[in-house]
């Protein structure tokens, strides 16, 4: 039960087996069990899901279960596996090649690891927009675009998106059309003012 909550646990049968008595505390003396000694013991949970969803930080991490499958469907064993940079440019710097060919090969390598960066990124966007996010309570879907609901008022904010990809992300999950992002540059926090009556 432990693994199946840290593969998915906003699963509504996990949910409901948990608000029975006893279970909460159950799972939570369960979880203390595997992460004592630095988690030294999680792995033995963790080794047969493909990725672990850690609900308090709002995250997903693949695991190398979940790496292997990844790869395997682009027969690209590095198709998912970012490269050192620190120790390949250190390598190239001790071979013996011309000056232009070391710039090239420095290019490419940043070139590699930006783009495996971006596609790890967007790969953990689209998981936590399928597993944490569900239509009708995170957000709402209104003239075939996603709508932010307020978690503490269950109102629908308008002109708000999730940021880092994971509007975009929700947005490819409902099959509508996904919007170019937006930055955030600042925000200010503006007092509701009432007049004086």
């Amino acid at each position: 039960m432990f693994r199946a909550h840290r593969g998915l646990p906003k699963h509504k049968p996990i949910i409901k087996f948990l608000s029975e008595p006893g279970m909460r505390t159950l799972m939570q003396k369960t979880e203390n069990f595997y992460m004592q000694e630095q988690s030294k013991h999680m792995h033995i949970i963790d080794d047969e899901l493909f990725f672990v969803i850690d609900e308090k930080n709002n995250s997903i991490e693949l695991t190398d279960k979940g790496i292997d499958l990844i790869t395997k469907s682009y027969q690209d064993p590095k198709f998912y596996i970012l490269p050192d940079v620190g120790a390949e440019i250190a390598e190239l710097e001790r071979k013996n090649m011309p000056d232009k060919e070391k710039l090239a090969a420095k290019a490419d390598l940043l070139s590699d690891y930006s783009i495996k960066s971006e596609r790890i990124h967007t790969v953990n966007q689209l998981l936590k927009a399928y597993a944490l996010f569900e239509k009708d309570v995170e957000y709402v879907l209104i003239d075939n675009k996603v709508k932010i609901v307020d978690e503490q008022t269950g109102r629908i904010m308008e002109g708000r998106r999730y940021s880092d990809g994971l509007h975009q992300a929700i947005e490819a999950k409902e099959n509508v059309k996904v919007e170019a992002a937006t930055q955030t540059y600042a925000t200010i926090t503006l007092p509701k003012l009432l007049p004086y009556v």
